[in-house]
């Protein structure tokens, strides 16, 4: 089985819906498709590392976020936890989780600065 992108080249042709069948699967708890991403031209090697190099990310399952903000995150925990009150039990724990990786993030950028 192969991990990662894969190319299938189809005709071109003008249509205007596209269908996609499985026909075989290797089997295991889930044969399906994760995801199906339709070019209208094949991407590059380099556009294919690109795009593996995403969906390896934290952002996976968020594709159109490229880049977050740990103030933005901040404040919408906030938000939920004074709409939701007791029912954001979470709250506490993401906002400590939060801290880590502010914390990581600062560490990182320290030791890229040169000199």
């Amino acid at each position: 089985m192969i991990h990662g992108p894969q190319r299938i080249k189809i005709p071109a042709a003008r249509v205007s819906t596209v269908s996609i069948k499985f026909l075989n699967s290797h089997g295991g708890y889930n044969p399906g498709a994760l995801e199906i991403q339709a070019f209208s031209r094949s991407p590059s090697d380099a556009e294919l590392a690109r795009l593996t190099a995403r969906t390896n990310s934290s952002l996976a399952i968020m594709p159109w976020v490229e880049r977050n903000d740990p103030k933005d995150i901040r404040q919408l925990i906030v938000t939920l936890k004074r709409l939701h009150g007791d029912r954001y039990a979470q709250s506490a724990g993401h906002l400590a989780r939060l801290d880590e990786l502010e914390a990581a993030q600062s560490s990182l950028s320290l030791r890229r600065r040169p000199g």
